[in-house]
């Protein structure tokens, strides 16, 4: 591939929009996917390194400059996570455990699977707000 991105066209029958899919995006691209979620929420872009345990964890803080969000770029590809639309999505939800780490539902037994729904939630928020197509996500 040498560097150049190869797109691919995918025509939604919903209006006849046309979303266009980076296959490949850069590290300088996912900070800077990283730095539009963190200013969403309302936070400072967090603290980031890689990952080999998985393809993206966040370890919440007291406030968002103490959270850290670690990632593994080879993971996300392997998980069909590989362009710019569903790594937005996917940060979205990760960070989205930070906005909510403190907040607790009180439900259902099983906390944990409850905030895993909050930051689903937050994904189909942030995809209808900036229009992203969550099909791939």
């Amino acid at each position: 591939m040498g560097g150049v991105k190869r797109l691919c066209r995918r025509l939604i029958n919903a209006g006849g929009i046309i979303f266009l899919h980076e296959r490949e995006v850069s590290e300088a691209d996912i900070q800077s996917i990283i730095a539009d979620v963190s200013a969403f929420f309302s936070f400072p872009k967090p603290r980031t390194s890689n990952s080999d345990d998985s393809p993206a964890e966040l370890t919440p803080g007291d406030d968002g400059t103490a959270c850290r969000l670690s990632y593994s770029i080879e993971r996300l590809r392997s998980t069909g996570l590989y362009g710019r639309e569903t790594l937005t999505l996917c940060f979205v939800h990760e960070l989205a455990h930070q906005a909510l780490h403190r907040h607790r539902f009180m439900l259902f037994s099983s906390e944990r699977w409850m905030h895993e729904l909050a930051a689903d939630i937050a994904v189909g928020l942030y995809a209808a707000r900036h229009r992203l197509q969550t099909e791939g996500y």
